[in-house]
């Protein structure tokens, strides 16, 4: 059964590529399909369980808010004096995005971190990012723009499936700047071990997280117009 509230997912779904459908199904462990509402019942699964997935109505902001909560982002600089309500769910997809980056580049060797500061320093042209990353992240989440957002969720997409041994045939990678082959390269994300970083032993949380970050790189990547 679809949770209602879980439409507004499904018609963005509805306009990513099926490859990205697939990617998503892949990450998120959907048996029984990539179509919108079958990945939308997935999530309702996951977040609910079984009985959940047919009592469950909650929204999605309101599963992207757990997942947020989760891996204890930063409210504060995201609320900026607002309240939950007037929040959009793509705002806190956002803010999760930033806080796995955030705690990923926190695990890197210094020399790695220099590394991985130049390239999106360079990407970025704002040689200030990695300082703001380690420091949490959260103001950033007012100013970074779409294209921003839409590298760093390639980045903690890249660092997160393969911490989780999920291996996808991203063209992503190979279209994004040589972050990504830094990232995927010689730092060697598995050795971080990020389902350790964030507690995902709870199978719903390995899966729900990956999700939520590729929810948002697809929502970035419509509207670049990819």
């Amino acid at each position: 059964m679809i949770n209602p509230e879980l439409a507004a997912l499904e018609q963005l779904l509805a306009m990513a590529s099926e490859e990205d459908r697939r990617n998503l199904q892949e990450v998120i462990k959907a048996e029984f399909g990539s179509s919108p509402k079958l990945l939308c019942d997935h999530f309702n699964f996951l977040h609910g369980g079984f009985a959940g997935q047919l009592w469950n109505r909650s929204s999605w902001k309101q599963l992207v808010t757990d997942v947020a909560d989760h891996i204890k982002i930063d409210w504060s600089p995201l609320l900026r004096g607002r309240h939950w309500d007037d929040l959009p769910a793509a705002e806190i997809e956002d803010a999760v995005v930033v806080t796995v980056v955030g705690k990923i580049v926190q695990n890197l060797s210094n020399e790695d971190r220099k590394r991985l500061a130049r390239e999106l320093g360079t990407a970025f042209d704002d040689p200030d990012i990695i300082p703001e990353l380690l420091a949490g992240g959260g103001m950033l989440f007012a100013r970074l723009s779409g294209i921003q957002i839409y590298l760093l969720a390639t980045t903690a997409l890249g660092a997160i499936t393969a911490g989780l041994g999920i291996t996808l045939p991203f063209a992503i990678y190979a279209a994004m700047t040589t972050t990504i082959g830094v990232i995927l390269g010689p730092i060697g994300w598995t050795a971080l071990a990020i389902s350790a970083l964030f507690s995902l032993s709870q199978a719903n949380y390995a899966k729900l997280l990956p999700g939520v970050i590729y929810v948002s790189y697809i929502r970035h990547k419509l509207d670049q117009g990819n």
